[in-house]
């Protein structure tokens, strides 16, 4: 786990602002009366960051890792079921300059059903992949997962590559 001051509120802290606080579960104090940015992230869990306001009360997260290969298995299906669309959109455009011994509609209606198929799979994939990040004892008892937007990152397939300036 991970904390950053969070002194501007709409936007991330930088990397370097980071401290590692320690692997969950654990117990820290934090200042009282600052906003932190907290963020989950290990090879195997995917991020998952809470932007929390510190009281004079103690606080318990509820920290839900998800696995960042289901993440790259939702990725990899959502990218086939795309490509299977993208061919079968390809098959229908093209055209025959002669007699043709090739059924379109029997190409193409499995290869729409399928790649849909991917597509819908791999989007859930990714929502189960999640990490999130509870705070219970907010007010409104409502559960407010956040995700920290990727500046400074590449988004990849399977390998996550940092930059830092």
């Amino acid at each position: 786990m991970y904390v950053a001051r969070a002194a501007d509120l709409k936007y991330r802290p930088a990397e370097w602002e980071f401290v590692k606080i320690g692997k969950t579960p654990l117990t820290f104090e934090l200042p009282p009366e600052e906003n932190y940015w907290l963020e989950v992230e290990s090879p195997e869990v995917t991020r998952g960051s809470l932007l929390l306001r510190v009281d004079r009360q103690p606080k318990h997260l509820l920290v839900r890792a998800g696995s960042s290969d289901l993440g790259n298995l939702g990725s990899l299906t959502l990218a086939v079921g795309g490509l299977a669309a993208v061919v079968a959109t390809v098959i229908l455009i093209s055209g025959t300059s002669g007699e043709s011994g090739i059924d379109k509609p029997k190409i193409l209606i499995p290869m729409y059903a399928a790649g849909a198929a991917l597509v819908a799979g791999g989007i859930g994939l990714y929502f189960a992949s999640r990490t999130d990040v509870e705070d219970p004892s907010r007010p409104d008892g409502a559960f407010m997962p956040r995700v920290a937007p990727r500046t400074g990152r590449l988004p990849t397939l399977f390998a996550g590559i940092a930059f830092q300036f």
